[in-house]
């Protein structure tokens, strides 16, 4: 009966580690899968170029005042604003896509 059982036991292994191989194997195999390519359309590329605030004012048919009112305010490090926009250096931009998204949204503001 011990003999049996020792039998047994390491058969019982062989399937447990022959398992746990096929398992590790199929994981890999779909880690090292290549990721779907999304294209993106060349008029996605059109609309997503930079603005300057006049620009945006321009764009959204308001006084640069209210531009002004509408982008970002804030010291040193610490900025917030209504609409998206990108700083680089000293000098704001504002993406078109990322305008015609935030219009999207629909939320309404209130600027004094």
């Amino acid at each position: 009966m011990k003999n049996n059982f020792i039998a047994i036991s390491i058969v019982s292994l062989g399937i447990c580690i022959l398992i746990g191989s096929w398992l590790i194997a199929d994981g890999l195999s779909e880690v090292n899968k290549p990721l779907p390519i999304t294209t993106i359309e060349q008029a996605d590329f059109s609309k997503a170029h930079l603005m300057t605030t006049k620009e945006v004012a321009n764009y959204l048919g308001i006084d640069q005042e209210e531009m002004v009112k509408l982008g970002p305010v804030g010291g040193e490090g610490y900025s917030s604003s209504i609409l998206p926009y990108v700083k680089i250096g000293n000098k704001v931009y504002y993406s078109r896509l990322a305008i015609d998204m935030w219009l999207q949204n629909g939320e309404s503001i209130s600027v004094e």
